[in-house]
């Protein structure tokens, strides 16, 4: 086998682990941060809800979903106000609690 072909089979063998990671990371998506809603106290204005559970800034999108398929949820508020925010990333109403973790 010449050298080439062994760089093309494992440029193939490697695009197919890194599809496999990732689409074996979405199987799991959304993940469940927590199975329940936070309050936050939010200022007017645009916010991005994390939708995948993958951030480190919860309840807010971090850039974690990069490469999962997912993306966060913007929503915009007219004026300063408490909001109870999904955490189980699975209600049906984001990115507002709807009580769907308590199905979970």
């Amino acid at each position: 086998m010449s050298q080439g072909t062994i760089g093309v089979l494992a440029n193939v063998i490697n695009s197919r682990i890194h599809h496999s990671l990732i689409y074996n990371s979405m199987e799991t998506l959304p993940k469940i941060y927590d199975k329940q809603p936070v309050a936050v106290e939010l200022p007017a204005g645009d916010h991005w809800w994390c939708a995948c559970g993958l951030s480190g800034h919860q309840p807010m999108c971090d850039g974690s979903h990069k490469g999962t398929g997912f993306g966060p949820k913007k929503f915009t508020l007219p004026e300063a106000k408490k909001v109870w925010l999904c955490n189980c990333k699975h209600t049906k109403n984001p990115p507002f609690c709807d009580g769907s973790h308590k199905a979970l």
